[in-house]
């Protein structure tokens, strides 16, 4: 395999890593009033 072509499937994997990790925090953060909600109820 040439190193072209293992940095540019380096970068991908890199890229959905970033992409995915930044999916994760959108998550949690639309779950956060739920759970300010939740503690207040309580």
């Amino acid at each position: 395999m040439s190193f072209l072509k293992s940095y540019a499937i380096t970068e991908h994997v890199r890229n959905q890593i970033l992409f995915q990790s930044g999916q994760a925090m959108l998550a949690q953060a639309n779950h956060m009033p739920e759970n300010l909600l939740s503690l207040l109820r309580a």
